[in-house]
């Protein structure tokens, strides 16, 4: 006699789902080190851009070779 299973029961049909991610711990590490890198560089951005502006309004109309816009 023999028996046939079909559906979710078998072998198969259980392992249908969506896997998950494997992440080594150098993975997740770089993970980690790229999102602070990014967030280091747009502080950077934001702390030069705005001392760069103070710097334009108080000290660069005293230099003669400066643009005057």
């Amino acid at each position: 006699m023999y028996c046939i299973s079909s559906g979710n029961e078998t072998k198969m049909g259980m392992s249908r789902g969506i896997p998950e991610p494997k992440l080594t711990a150098m993975d997740a590490m770089i993970d980690k080190l790229t999102g602070a890198i990014f967030v280091f560089q747009i502080v950077v951005v934001l702390v030069l851009g705005i001392a760069g502006n103070v710097w334009k309004e108080t000290e660069a109309k005293k230099v003669c070779y400066s643009f005057s816009t």
